[in-house]
């Protein structure tokens, strides 16, 4: 009895055991049936998962971040930056400074070292206030976005530092806020709109920011680009997010990007990227398409919106008042003045000129592009992502709806650069206010946002099927194609280009489209990702890594005038020979008459010219050079200094002892070179700082 209960129990045991088996096994098939069906579905986008978390901060996020941020205040606070000021340094004989850790200082960059960086410098030794007449007629420390004593200072987080640190840390904090505000709120935007891809996201933050455009400009189109993706963030978890807490911070976010943006005033990059980061929400939103949610807390996201709507005004108003007529007189100017422009005259070879931008630097580039900076742009892969996104709607016939934007996008200004608007449009769009020089590296940014978005589409990969046909005719058509560009590019340039360089970036360039075409085969994204960021690897370059402001406190001409400001701090400077010089007074809030004048000083020049027969000369923002000019007659000459890029330089000629610069209260005089006996009989010699010889006036 007990050997049959036994043999029974066992029986039943192996029929369990038999029978968990079977159901293990087909649990086992129907989750690989289901993973096949899966992977026979299009994917959804980024943008149609809105009921999802929108920014999946997982670990590896959270560490990304956290590492940008942990750089960001390490940098601050030792003083590390990447300004080309040493090229003080250099220009006064130091050819090695110690402020410079790694890499060099870049001449070419003499709007930031030689203007920018010194004024701002001096505008925080002056204390910091709302009009300072060094800088030119008006409110100009407003306009240009420096630190003033202003409770509008509240929104502008980049300048906040100079209100509590010492210049040297307060300068470090305020230039790194754009290099690692850009690459926090691009990764984020890119996280967005890359269904949360971490790599590909990352990739695209890096890539666009080591691109030649952004770097040869010292980062400011990313100083425009962090309000943008941060505008384009807020609005979306705005209208997404579920909890209270995230729509508040999305509204207060939203204040204080929109209010930097729009005070951050460059129209020529601004109108086109308003329109770019337009679409590209828009884009987002039509995607999505899940309105359910937006609906479910109506009250509390239109509330949290007209908030901060409402301070914005409040702001903004405030802003208005203190800008307007500083605007006003800059609109009336002969430069920049009223530019508009209906556009169509792109120089010829310009368009894919990134091509080459491996074989460029500031020692060399093609003359008829000016310069480096002027030539530097984003490689244009638009070609291959019109077929790519094509062939998928051909195959599927479903529209991506953000990459369709941003597609449209691309060819309006395509046909802004090359054929222009009707003038009635221009000015509508505001368009006319943007040279087509300087919309074009917003065209190459639409084509790597595209790029990064594409690759990060996974809806298209079972529809895209290898064919070897397709594969042998598309190469050819590449290399045709980027054959004949670089030939175009060569004869624009008058053969810039040597052959075997065509031949390497043709190469290149191929290779870089057949990859972004067959992106889902396996291992061709970081395949691309290592060829593009080897093309970008001498942007890695451009800026040197500095430590402090010594290049500019420590300058000899500096301290030597800090010593005579500290005496006569009321006093007016004027710079014969090398304008430079200018820069470097106003490092300690002298007042120099002139020197770069962002508003003209109309009041002053009624003085030089009461005619005003010279007006369209000095009516400009204009760097301003004195040349000494002896005649008993007490003329005054004005001369513009005309280039290729931009007429922003004039000189006045004029007797030091003019009593027409005593009116103007300008009592001490700096000469680069030694003054002959006439220029200085009425001057008295205070300092000779190495050829540098300051002089005051003998009876003011």
């Amino acid at each position: 009895m007990s050997k049959l209960l036994y043999f029974t129990l066992q029986k039943e045991s192996c029929y369990k055991s038999i029978s968990i088996f079977k159901k293990m096994k087909d649990k086992s098939r129907q989750a690989k049936t289901g993973k096949k069906r899966r992977e026979q579905q299009p994917l959804k986008d980024s943008a149609s998962l809105p009921s999802n978390p929108l920014i999946f901060f997982d670990k590896k996020v959270k560490i990304f971040l956290l590492v940008l941020v942990a750089i960001y205040f390490f940098a601050g606070i030792f003083k590390f930056h990447s300004s080309s000021i040493a090229t003080w340094d250099v220009l006064f004989g130091n050819v090695e400074p110690e402020s410079v850790i790694a890499g060099e200082p870049r001449p070419i960059r003499q709007d930031e070292w030689m203007v920018y960086t010194p004024s701002l410098v001096g505008q925080y030794y002056s204390g910091m206030p709302v009009t300072n007449a060094t800088f030119g007629a008006g409110n100009v420390p407003v306009i240009w976005g420096w630190p003033v004593k202003d409770f509008s200072m509240v929104l502008r987080p980049a300048l906040w530092s100079y209100f509590v640190l010492d210049i040297e840390r307060a300068f470090a904090f305020s230039w790194n806020f754009v290099i690692f505000g850009f690459l926090i709120s691009m990764f984020l935007l890119f996280m967005l709109l890359t269904r949360n891809n971490f790599w590909l996201s990352a990739f695209g933050t890096i890539y666009i920011f080591f691109s030649s455009a952004m770097q040869w400009w010292s980062y400011q189109m990313a100083g425009q680009m962090i309000w943008l993706n941060s505008i384009v963030m807020a609005l979306i978890y705005l209208l997404y997010a579920r909890t209270k807490i995230s729509v508040i911070l999305a509204a207060v976010i939203l204040l204080f990007s929109a209010y930097n943006f729009i005070v951050n005033l460059y129209p020529p990059w601004q109108v086109p990227l308003f329109y770019l980061y337009l679409l590209i929400f828009l884009g987002y939103i039509f995607q999505g398409k899940d309105f359910k949610i937006i609906i479910e807390k109506k009250w509390l996201r239109l509330g949290a919106f007209l908030g901060a709507s409402f301070v914005l005004a409040v702001f903004l108003y405030h802003y208005y008042g203190l800008v307007k007529d500083t605007y006003q007189m800059m609109m009336n100017t002969a430069y920049p003045g009223k530019r508009t422009t209906n556009g169509g005259d792109l120089i010829a070879g310009k368009l894919f000129s990134e091509f080459f931008g491996i074989y460029m630097t500031d020692a060399h580039a093609p003359r008829k592009w000016w310069n480096v900076c002027e030539a530097s742009n984003f490689i244009m892969f638009f070609p291959m992502l019109f077929y790519g996104i094509g062939y998928y709607y051909f195959k599927a016939k479903r529209i991506n709806w953000l990459q369709a934007m941003l597609c449209i996008y691309i060819i309006i200004l395509l046909v802004w650069l090359l054929i222009g608007f009707p003038g009635f449009l221009s000015r509508v769009s505001l368009f006319s206010m943007s040279p087509v020089y300087r919309s074009l590296p917003i065209l190459g940014l639409a084509n790597c946002i595209l790029l990064i978005i594409y690759l990060g589409d996974r809806s298209n990969e079972v529809k895209n099927k290898f064919s070897w046909i397709e594969f042998l005719i598309l190469t050819t058509g590449v290399f045709v194609f980027v054959k004949v560009v670089s030939d175009r590019i060569n004869e624009a340039t008058n053969n810039f280009f040597q052959p075997n360089e065509i031949m390497v970036v043709c190469i290149l360039i191929s290779v870089a489209y057949l990859l972004i075409r067959y992106k889902h085969v396996r291992f061709t994204q970081p395949a691309l990702a290592l060829i593009l960021l080897g093309m970008n690897f001498q942007n890695f370059k451009v800026h040197p890594l500095m430590q402090g402001l010594s290049s500019l406190t420590d300058n000899p001409l500096v301290i030597a005038s800090k010593e005579i400001q500290e005496k006569d701090p009321s006093a007016r400077w004027a710079v014969f020979g090398n304008v430079r010089l200018t820069n470097l007074l106003k490092v300690n809030g002298i007042n120099v008459f002139n020197g770069v004048k962002v508003v003209p000083i109309l009041k002053d020049m009624t003085v030089l010219d009461s005619s005003g027969k010279n007006s369209f000369i000095y009516n400009r923002y204009a760097h301003i050079a004195m040349t000494s000019y002896i005649n008993w007659k007490d003329t005054i000459g004005f001369k513009l200094n005309e280039n290729e890029v931009v007429s922003d330089s004039y000189s006045i000629l004029v007797d030091p002892c003019s009593p027409k610069l005593g009116l103007l209260g300008i009592n001490y005089f700096l000469f680069s070179y030694k003054p002959a006996e006439p220029e200085i009989r009425c001057l008295v010699l205070v300092k000779n700082i190495s050829g540098l010889y300051i002089y005051k006036h003998k009876e003011r």
